[in-house]
Order: C-alpha cells, then structure tokens, then sequence
C-alpha cells in the first residue's frame, strides 16, 4: 500500500488510506462527511460500508485485532464491493 496513487489505482482519490496489522485486513480509509467506511483486504478486494459512525471507524483503527473487530462489529452491514 502506499500514499502515493496514479490514476489506474482503484483506491485513488479517497484520501488517506490507514494501515492495519491484520492477518487478513489491509487497511482501512474513513469519510467522515458520507459516513463511509472502505476497507481493503489482503489480495485487493476493496468493500464500501455505509452509514458507520466516526467512533466504529476510530475502534477499527485502534484495536489489537482489526480481524477480530471487523467480525464482532461490521460482519452483515450493508456493503459494496469496489
């Protein structure tokens, strides 16, 4: 991952994208103005969820295991593969 896109990256655009030591999570961008939640996985697969508050974006972000978290907490939101 890196901070610096060219046009063919599809990650392009959405702002600062924030790493996650995740054995299957790669990290993760937040807008807090759309409420949208991007996270990326290992192999490139980019998924969309919507209406997610600041905090559970903030706890993604700090928590011990970012896997662990993202299935207590997003597993069956409403989401769109990118």
């Amino acid at each position: 991952m890196s901070d610096t896109y060219d046009d063919n990256d599809p990650l392009a655009g959405y702002g600062a994208w924030r790493a996650l030591s995740s054995s299957n999570l790669d990290a993760y961008n937040y807008n807090p103005e759309t409420q949208e939640l991007r996270i990326q996985f290992h192999g490139g697969r980019t998924y969309k969820y919507f209406r997610i508050p600041q905090e559970m974006a903030d706890a993604l972000g700090s928590a011990s295991s970012p896997g662990q978290w993202f299935h207590q907490n997003l597993k069956g939101a409403p989401f769109e593969r990118e």
